[in-house]
Formats: C-alpha cells, sequence, structure tokens
C-alpha cells in the first residue's frame, strides 16, 4: 500500500511541476496519474495473489506429510488422547477408524 501511494503522490507532484512549467499537458497528466492508480491496483492483486498461493502450497505440503504416514507401522495401543480432547468423542457419540483395515475403536 504504501509503495503504491507514494508512487501515485510521485507522480501527482510531477505532473503538477511539468504542467505549470508547460513541459506536459493536462491531458498527459491525466494520463499518467490513472496509469499510477492502476498500477497501484495490480500491485495489490499481485500480493492477494502470492498470499493465496502461499496458503493452497502449505495446504499442499501438510496433505503430502499426512499420505506419507505409515499407518502399518504405528502402535495405536501407545497413543493417548490429550486431555483436552478427553470425552468429546464420547460426547458426540462419534469414533473414527484411523484405517480401513483397522477396527473402529
Amino acid at each position: 500500500e504504501l509503495l503504491g501511494n507514494s508512487m501515485v503522490f510521485t507522480a501527482a507532484i510531477a505532473s503538477v511541476i511539468l504542467s505549470r512549467a508547460g513541459k506536459l499537458k493536462p491531458g498527459s497528466a491525466g494520463w499518467g496519474l490513472t496509469q499510477s492508480l492502476a498500477i497501484t491496483g495490480l500491485m495489490a492483486w499481485a500480493v492477494r495473489n502470492l498470499t493465496m498461493l502461499e496458503s493452497h502450497m502449505m495446504s499442499v505440503m501438510r496433505v503430502r506429510e499426512l499420505t506419507d504416514l505409515d499407518s502399518n507401522d504405528a502402535d495405536m495401543s501407545k497413543v493417548a488422547m490429550p486431555k483436552e480432547l478427553k470425552g468429546v468423542g464420547e460426547a458426540l457419540k462419534v469414533s473414527f477408524p484411523s484405517s480401513k483395515t483397522l477396527p473402529v475403536a
């Protein structure tokens, strides 16, 4: 935002100075300001798309980590439910199998 606003401010100051000196026509000054405003919109669009890309790539990394787990080597009898989650499954009367081959707990 700051970079875009400073570009528009610089273009506006340059337009005023050059127009008063007679080196720039008013139509050209308006066109320059319009283009500087369009560039700030493009910069905001680029930042939004880059943050969305980062979010999607983090999701891909999480899915990849989960699919790389080997469930056959894990000893599920040693896994304990965290204290803050005790009773959640019983309250909802829900159970989730960890694999298609393992029985529902």
